[in-house]
């Protein structure tokens, strides 16, 4: 039976153009997925003597191809997200 269940997660993953071995795109969730999050505030550091430093925030177009480089949490009834 658990053979089962993991040869349906393999199914679906690929269904869903996701390699099973990417365990990255298995745990990551598209934030867009339902079209209710259109814009992502992509937070910019600059690496200097071992620490990283705020630069400043864009705003752009939340990108599919970019859904394992994002980081997002749900707040209370809120999304926060930035890109690493």
């Amino acid at each position: 039976m658990i053979q089962a269940i993991k040869e349906l997660g393999e199914i679906k993953l690929k269904m869903e153009q996701r390699k099973v071995t990417d365990l990255v795109s298995i745990l990551v969730e598209d934030p867009n997925d339902t079209g209710r999050y259109p814009k992502t505030l992509v937070v910019v550091f600059e690496e200097r003597e071992g620490g990283f430093n705020y630069i400043n925030v864009l705003p752009e177009d939340t990108d599919k191809g970019k859904v394992n480089r994002y980081l997002y949490n749900w707040t209370l009834d809120k999304l926060v997200f930035c890109q690493s």
